[in-house]
């Protein structure tokens, strides 16, 4: 079984409440995330928690768009480091085929430093038939694209009080 994996890591000069305010902040995703343009929650709101179903609307590079459901794994902040990550949720993995989950963590360096790191692990017996139709680059370049973003947005702004994820 052949796997695949897509790391992007980049330091940002903001404190990680801030950083992780801004990640977990996912209604604001269509004023700067390039990469994950919405994220729908569940009706009447949810918390980033283990088990909640996210709808993601992804736009590769390209312009393709994409439109996936996952469901959150783990959504933990302890001031030193956080971590969410979330899972493709779809027929092809309830049936055990393909798993696709998407990790990102933080780690504080400093009072005012942050590192982000983002990931994505593909696998499964099904991964070798689907990874030809799998955009990968377009993949890699929105993972950096996003982290860009992140970065600007958390280094420009006001930080903001340490906030739970989402509820």
């Amino acid at each position: 079984m052949s796997a695949l994996r897509i790391e992007n890591a980049i330091e940002i000069e903001a404190p990680i409440a801030a950083v992780w305010s801004a990640l977990t902040d996912v209604d604001a995703y269509p004023a700067w995330n390039p990469f994950v343009v919405r994220v729908d929650l569940p009706a009447g709101g949810g918390a980033l928690r283990a088990g909640t179903p996210l709808g993601l609307d992804v736009r590769f590079p390209n312009g393709r768009r994409f439109r996936a459901v996952e469901v959150v794994e783990v959504a933990s902040f302890d001031g030193e480091r956080a971590r969410w990550a979330y899972a493709y949720a779809g027929l092809v993995v309830r049936l055990g085929l393909y798993r696709s989950r998407r990790e990102h963590t933080l780690e504080r360096l400093g009072e005012a430093r942050t590192r982000y790191r983002s990931l994505e692990d593909m696998d499964g017996p099904l991964f070798p038939i689907l990874r030809p139709l799998i955009p990968i680059e377009g993949m890699r370049v929105g993972f950096d694209q996003q982290s860009r973003a992140l970065k600007e947005r958390c280094e420009s702004a006001p930080s903001p009080a340490p906030a739970s994820p989402r509820g």
